[in-house]
């Protein structure tokens, strides 16, 4: 944080604790425990290869690549459903936080579904953002412990902006879909994972695997692999196709949040260079570097107050980028009091 209390941009400065021989210490132990693990994976190298050749002359070559092909498929199944179980999970549930207010000029949008990729990842797609340079003296939002990032506008001044998620439906939708898509689809593709690992050591041949120990090894590396990989793409599309139908259901396009209108007016959807004031749960969000956001904007009991347009910007014709002395000159936000 610089001495006005700006927040610096990207990574915060973290001064390093200790002495320089203190560093050294957890290096050197870490080093020590590899090369102790190294040697005893050696060390005991001769009796797996021993355990597996036992196995080999027990069960046969077929039935140890038909084993691996199984083990694979299952192995590919399981990390794709984890996959999208972590990243759909995490575009649904509700964080931890403390209810903020601020104000500012929107410098951007990202609006969900808006691109390709949300419809070929749907796990993975983002809720609506708005990204707001925030006045002076909303600073402290963003410089508090323990956030160890700040995002900026592209601004001469380079100013502190939060980014402020809105919930959506379709976000939502789409999430749950690929969980549905993953568990249904992912058995089946399990399945033909299966068939594909044993199809390989078909292909291979029961004479070739069984020439020597290091070959069987080998033909299993390869049976795994392929079963795993095959399970693990299908249940990832699997994802996709449960996705898509789920964000397609629930309609909407790819508009902007909005603010709402008084008396009898219509919302008006907030757009870039709009003075804001927004209120939500103020978090911090791995997924963006461990910096200050919303996860999710308040739209019920403090809904987002607009406050006309900038023409201040930086940016062609007064656009963006926006700075801050722009948003602390431009508008009296509604906040009831600063952060």
């Amino acid at each position: 944080m610089s001495a006005t209390g700006q927040p610096p941009c990207g990574a915060f400065p973290v001064p390093e604790a200790g002495t320089a021989l203190g560093r050294i210490i957890p290096f050197v132990v870490g080093a020590a425990g590899i090369i102790s693990g190294i040697y005893s994976a050696v060390s005991y190298s001769g009796q797996i290869v021993s355990f597996v050749k036992d196995i080999a002359i027990a069960q046969g070559v077929t039935a140890g690549t038909t084993l691996a092909a199984a083990a694979g498929a299952a192995l590919g199944f399981a990390i794709g459903l984890a996959i999208v179980i972590g990243k759909a999970s995490d575009r649904l549930q509700s964080r931890p936080g403390i209810n903020r207010c601020y104000g500012g000029v929107v410098n951007g949008l990202a609006l969900a579904y808006s691109s390709g990729a949300d419809w070929a990842f749907p796990y993975g797609a983002q809720h609506d953002r708005v990204d707001v340079v925030v006045k002076r003296a909303y600073w402290p939002l963003i410089n508090a412990a323990p956030a160890t990032w700040a995002w900026c506008a592209a601004d001469r001044r380079t100013s502190a902006l939060i980014r402020s998620y809105f919930f959506s439906q379709k976000v939502k939708a789409g999430a749950q879909g690929a969980i549905t898509g993953a568990v249904v689809g992912g058995i089946g593709a399990a399945v033909v994972g299966y068939f594909a690992g044993v199809g390989v050591a078909a292909a291979i041949g029961s004479a070739a695997c069984a020439a020597s120990l290091w070959f069987y090894l080998l033909c299993l590396l390869i049976v795994v692999v392929v079963a795993l990989l095959v399970a693990l793409v299908l249940t990832l599309i699997s994802a996709t196709v449960g996705g898509a139908i789920g964000a397609g259901a629930a309609g909407g396009g790819s508009g902007a949040p909005s603010a709402p209108g008084s008396g009898s007016t219509a919302p008006t959807p907030i757009a870039v260079g709009q003075y804001i004031t927004l209120t939500g749960n103020v978090t911090i969000y791995g997924e963006d570097n461990n910096a200050w956001v919303t996860w999710w904007v308040d739209v019920t009991t403090m809904p987002p107050v607009l406050h006309g347009v900038s023409i201040a910007g930086e940016g062609p014709g007064g656009g963006a980028p926006f700075n801050f002395v722009d948003a602390d000159g431009g508008f009296t936000d509604a906040c009831p009091a600063g952060p």
